[in-house]
């Protein structure tokens, strides 16, 4: 039981060696998602090759022999080593992609690794049954420790040292093996172990997809994943272990092989299936969710058992023919055949990278019924947001490491640009309109880089970020997107896209030669490992890459990162720049972005921003709390888990965003008090989620809640720095909801202090003002504020409104006619105004003016905003309550 025991650690300690052997490598070969596939085939393929049966003609092969003198615990020593250094090669590796990554993680661990497999293999061989019984469940144990917590230096540390202590002696596993020389053993059937381990890693890379449609796969959805699939391979491996040693163990697993690809077919043929919002949500209702789900009839992405359930519908049988084919591969006592299992899954994983050193992830050339399923929805959202259509084709596409679609949202134009770049089911851009939080964050890092030279967009294109930087007079536009296949298909499906384009594609920015005056990284799916451009090695291989006077800047969506996160982030651009700093993209009363800016040598900038937007700097950012960006299996995913995007996230982005702003404002104290974030970190923490928030009718003055605490930040900033050019746009831009919201009393506090007390004499402003005296029953102070606003813009369309509505309120009937006239000659009025205008009429004895407006709005709006007298003018019916518009009062 001992023994086991410690094989068990043995063999979970060693899956995590290996799992973070393949992240070290493929973030030295530029830390794409092609490149992890070339390294975990690399790193399969070299340790498969030396674990098999102690006697196999492999062993004797000069060139497969590690040196003499390298037993298991010295390979581990210097894999540990290994696994420390490769992620500082990056900025040299990532221009030599996938490829490179094979070749040279093939030299350069092809001794060690068959140091360690060959007395793994010893051990397996000559040891009890109890540990070759353990092997799959240790994996499944290391794969889920790893899953879970990551590891960054100090975890890999500590797993080689697990690995160090638990490893076989060699002397003492070579006496084990003596004892079973003579038992009369199966064919090895080496052909057929390769030829199984090759299909098992082909229906890995045609499910792993498709499981990943479900959910957004952080870490702790993986986990979840890991584990509803690898227990029941362990178990299924366990009930089969029988025959490990015995005359039918081949043509056993070989059926399991055989098993292997039906059951590929039937799961492609099960998301088909599913892309049905029909039988999806019958899925998600089935009898069983009620029977272990306790208070839910329907699971959603919060539920434990969400991502278990659709990951064993899928690949469930596939899992369960895994297993036993594994186990019979392990064999049995003085029989070990996992070795060309995994040498076999190694070629599978090698071939792509070979084939595509660009990093273009073709789909895959598979027939019918292991081809991608057509399907027409993205399962989690199958209403709003259908998948968009290529020449008629759904824009979906299967790759060796993930599912590529393009997704369009319903009712958006085409000149808004309606479709979204997705990577499995998760959104990597979020916004439609042209006037975009991630243009003005674009606008902002090149207002804060000295020259107009070359830049590049690491993350997925955005057509509003690149027509921006087209704007500014950027000579070359370089995207580095992981894959390019992705930018390849929002360019081919996004007309805005496809306008605006870009000069050249690459697949990381280790693969381009520098300088550039501008690195922007952005991406929305922070939470994945797959593709998190947040590794040290990563942002070092970008740094390079910038001129003298370049700016590496990093987007954040403050919903989606956390403090540890932002804290480690900018640590990690400390250590490679000189000056660090942080700024916040302010987007009104909305959800502002955060751009993290490093850069080397000062220059002058033709257009600086304001200062206001500058949060913190160097020093004050060292000092936030920070998680590891260091490989391998940087920590830093484990820190996004809680970010991931959900289906029933409703107004938990919003409270994760003022968490993260408050504790930042708390944090930094007076570094960041002169600055926009007290303002952001105010409001946001007031907001309160509703179900009508999620409605498209809702309008944004019952979407947002407003308080006057943020005002009065905003005040106290503006009373600080009463010149800065910012501030006056900035009120401006505020001014809409404040009306909205029907706040005079504010309005008159805080509008009243920058007209009055500053002396900012603007027309915008000075409406917020007016339109408070007329709320409070105030007309005569209101029609001077109109004057004041004519007499310095007399085309002000607001100012007229404010002077027609005064003047009918203080009875002054023809004057404010002529005035409503005067408003309408720019256009039709808003239908409030115009219903007012109507109202006028009636009131001047104009009824067949007043009839004639009331009309034109009826045909507009509809009758419910008209008021009872224009109903009666018009012979309707008294209103229906039901039909009034949020916010209206009977009588309105």
């Amino acid at each position: 039981m001992i023994d086991a025991l410690v094989f068990l650690v043995h063999a979970a300690s060693l899956a995590a060696l290996l799992g973070g052997l393949i992240d070290a490598g493929a973030l030295a070969f530029g830390g794409t998602s092609l490149a992890a596939v070339g390294a975990a085939g690399a790193v399969l393929t070299a340790f498969g090759l030396r674990l098999v049966e102690p006697d196999s003609p492999w062993l004797r092969n000069r060139l497969l022999r590690p040196p003499d003198w390298m037993g298991p615990r010295t390979a581990i020593l210097f894999l540990a080593l290994a696994g420390l250094l490769l992620p500082g090669i990056a900025s040299w590796g990532g221009g030599r992609g996938p490829a490179g990554a094979v070749i040279v993680l093939l030299l350069l661990l092809q001794g060690p690794l068959g140091a360690l497999a060959a007395a793994t293999g010893a051990a397996l061989a000559g040891g009890g049954p109890g540990r070759r019984e353990v092997v799959l469940f240790g994996s499944v144990l290391g794969g889920a420790a790893i899953t879970a917590f990551g590891l960054g230096p100090s975890g890999w540390l500590v797993v080689c040292l697990l690995a160090w202590l638990t490893a076989p002696e060699q002397e003492a596993e070579a006496e084990a093996q003596a004892g079973a020389d003579d038992l009369p053993r199966p064919a090895g059937g080496g052909p057929v172990l390769v030829v199984a381990g090759f299909v098992l890693a082909c229906v890995f890379f045609l499910l792993f997809p498709l499981t990943e449609l479900f959910d957004g796969s952080s870490s702790t959805q993986d986990l979840r994943r890991l584990l509803a699939l690898g227990l029941p391979a362990a178990l299924a491996g366990l009930a089969f272990g029988g025959l490990a040693g015995g005359r039918w163990r081949l043509p056993v697993l070989a059926a399991a092989a055989a098993g292997l690809v039906a059951a590929g077919a039937l799961g492609s043929a099960a998301v088909a299936r599913m892309a049905d919002p029909r039988v999806f949500s019958g899925l998600l209702e089935h009898p069983l969710v009620r029977r272990f789900a306790a208070d839910a009839t329907r699971l959603t992405e919060d539920d434990f058992l969400y991502v278990p359930w659709l990951a064993l519908h899928t690949a469930g049988l596939a899992a369960v023919c895994a297993g036993i084919l594994l186990r019979l591969a392990i064999g049995g006592r003085g029989r070990v055949g996992l070795g060309p299992v995994l040498a076999g899954a190694g070629l599978a994983a090698i071939l792509p990278a070979l084939a595509d050193g660009g990093g273009r992830q073709a789909p895959f050339p598979l027939p019918p019924p292991l081809s991608p399923p057509p399907s027409s929805a993205p399962f989690f959202d199958n209403f709003e947001y259908p998948l968009a259509a290529i020449d008629g084709a759904p824009a979906d596409r299967v790759t060796p490491v993930a599912r590529l679609r393009l997704l369009e949202r319903r009712g958006v134009g085409q000149d808004s640009g309606p479709t979204i770049p997705a990577d499995g089911r998760n959104f990597l851009r979020a916004e439609f309109d042209q006037r975009s939080p991630r243009r003005d964050e674009a606008r902002l890092a090149a207002r804060l880089t000295p020259a107009r030279g070359r830049v590049m967009l690491v993350g997925p294109p955005h057509a509003g970020t690149l027509s921006t930087w087209r704007e500014l007079g950027f000579a070359e536009r370089v995207v580095a997107c992981d894959p390019p296949t992705l930018a390849e298909l929002a360019l081919t499906g996004d007309a805005a896209l496809r306008a605006t384009g870009f000069e050249r594609l690459v697949e990381t920015p280790a693969a381009t030669e520098g300088p550039f005056d501008l690195i922007l990284i952005r991406d929305e799916a922070l939470w994945q490992r797959r593709r998190n451009p947040l590794r040290s090695s990563l942002l070092a291989a970008a740094a390079r890459r910038l001129g003298p006077s370049g700016r590496l800047a990093i987007g954040l969506d403050p919903a989606r990162v956390t403090l540890k996160t932002l804290g480690g982030t900018a640590r990690a651009l400390a250590r490679r720049l000189e000056h660090v700093e942080l700024w916040l993209v302010p987007q009104e009363w909305r959800r502002p972005r955060l751009l993290l800016v490093g850069w080397n040598l000062d220059a002058p900038l033709a257009d600086p921003p304001s200062p206001l937007l500058r949060v913190a700097a160097d020093q004050a950012l060292r000092s936030l709390p920070a998680v590891s960006l260091s490989g391998p299996l940087a920590p830093v995913v484990q820190d996004l888990a809680g970010t991931e995007y959900r289906r029933p996230d409703r107004g938990r982005s919003t409270a994760r965003a003022a968490e993260l702003l408050v504790g930042l404002n708390e944090r930094l104290g007076p570094e960041a008090a002169d600055s926009l974030l007290p303002f952001a970190a105010a409001h946001l923490s007031a907001q309160v989620y509703d179900v009508r928030d999620d409605l498209e009718q809702t309008p944004d003055h019952d979407r947002i809640e407003l308080t006057e605490t943020p005002l009065i930040r905003l005040a106290d900033l503006t009373r600080a720095h009463p010149e800065d050019p910012f501030l006056p746009d900035f009120w401006r831009r505020l001014a809409p909801l404040v009306v909205a919201k029907k706040v005079p009393d504010w309005a008159q506090r805080w509008y009243g202090m920058i007209t009055d007390e500053l002396g900012w004499d603007d027309p915008d402003l000075l409406f917020v003002v007016g339109q408070s005296w007329l709320e409070m029953l105030m007309p005569e102070q209101a029609r001077e504020v109109a004057e004041r606003i004519l007499v310095r813009a007399p085309r002000h369309r607001n100012g007229r409104i404010l002077l027609a509505r005064s003047l009918a309120a203080l009875e002054r009937h023809q004057e404010a006619l002529a005035a409503f006239a005067a408003a309408a000659d720019d256009g039709d009025l808003p239908v409030l105004a115009e219903v007012a205008w109507a109202e006028e009429a009636l009131a001047a004895g104009e009824e067949d003016l007043a009839r004639d407006l009331a009309e034109r709005v009826r045909s507009r709006q509809g009758e419910a905003v008209l008021s009872r007298p224009l109903r009666r003018l018009l012979g309707l019916g008294e209103p229906d309550q039901v039909h009034l518009l949020p916010g209206m009062a009977d009588g309105d």
